[in-house]
């Protein structure tokens, strides 16, 4: 049985991937350069839709960014990414039924765990961890520290009826592949790159390619799945079967074959929380399945549908 550590790649949305189950000796470590472009001089479509998005992301400049703009922003992001990622690959030495990935969609999250099964039979996976950044009910998987691209940002922008705005988020949805665009190809590129209630549908449809390889751990009975980002958990005022944490355990439990136990951080999570809950895993699987969970500080917000 598998744990696999899937940590976000931002830099996914302007080509620098990083494909497959990570190990401490494939170069994961070697950082991206703030200036570097992944197509330079670009001649398939794809390379050609990597070069417009850079140049719609290094346009744009919000005072928050780290560097020059956003595309900059992205490429920092990924980088810290990538020092804890070289962390956690040390760190599966020592926790053999660990594999660790970065995604920078849902759909590259289950692609990568499926390609790693198909060349290693008899895998399961009975634990998931996705390392983001978040919200209130909604974590990023690919767009780094952005915010108002999510299908609740459109939404909250039709009911004002404010088209400036509605146009705004479509296109930023459509430049980071979270829309299709006019183009029949670029609709086969669309991703999905958050996980909330709002576009549930999205990232279940995306996950739905592991229901054949899930299995339950056999200390609590059941598939967990981590959200670790921050505040997913935080109380919003609404009823609790509303939340993402308990949205995700209903649906989950609808397409895969065993008890589904969700949990998310209620405050907010750093490396030293994600490798507290990597070096005491089975203790924590087993207070989230009795939904009473903590790591150091930090409450766990849990959701057990069996």
């Amino acid at each position: 049985m598998v744990t696999f550590v899937a940590v976000e790649n931002p830099s996914g949305l302007l080509g620098f991937k990083r494909r497959g189950v990570l190990t401490d000796d494939n170069k994961v470590s070697d950082p991206i350069h703030v200036d570097k472009k992944h197509a330079v001089n670009p001649t398939t479509y794809k390379e050609h839709v990597y070069a417009e998005r850079d140049a719609y992301f290094r346009a744009r400049k919000p005072d928050w960014v780290r560097g020059k703009n956003l595309a900059e922003d992205l490429i920092h992001d990924t980088n810290d990414n990538v020092n804890t990622v070289v962390k956690l690959t040390k760190m599966v030495q020592s926790h053999p039924d660990m594999r660790v990935l970065m995604c920078s969609s849902v759909e590259s999250l289950t692609k990568y765990i499926v390609n790693y099964i198909a060349t290693n039979a008899g895998t399961q996976i009975d634990t998931l961890i996705i390392y983001g950044h978040g919200g209130a009910d909604s974590m990023n998987v690919g767009l780094g520290r952005i915010g108002g691209a999510g299908l609740s940002a459109l939404q909250e922008a039709r009911d004002d009826k404010d088209e400036e705005q509605e146009a705004k988020v479509m296109k930023m949805r459509a430049m980071a592949g979270m829309e299709p665009r006019e183009s029949s190809k670029q609709k086969k590129l669309a991703r999905t790159r958050e996980i909330s209630v709002d576009n549930k549908d999205r990232w279940l449809a995306a996950m739905q390619g592991l229901a054949g390889h899930v299995t339950t751990r056999a200390d609590t009975g059941c598939f967990h799945l981590f959200l670790m980002a921050c505040s997913i958990g935080e109380e919003t005022g609404k009823p609790s079967h509303q939340s993402l944490v308990n949205v995700a355990a209903k649906a989950l439990r609808g397409v895969l074959p065993e008890s589904v136990a969700v949990a998310a951080p209620k405050d907010t999570v750093t490396d030293d929380e994600m490798f507290a809950l990597i070096n005491n895993l089975p203790t924590v699987c087993e207070a989230v399945a009795n939904e009473d969970a903590f790591l150091g500080k930090v409450q766990l917000v849990t959701c057990v549908e069996v």
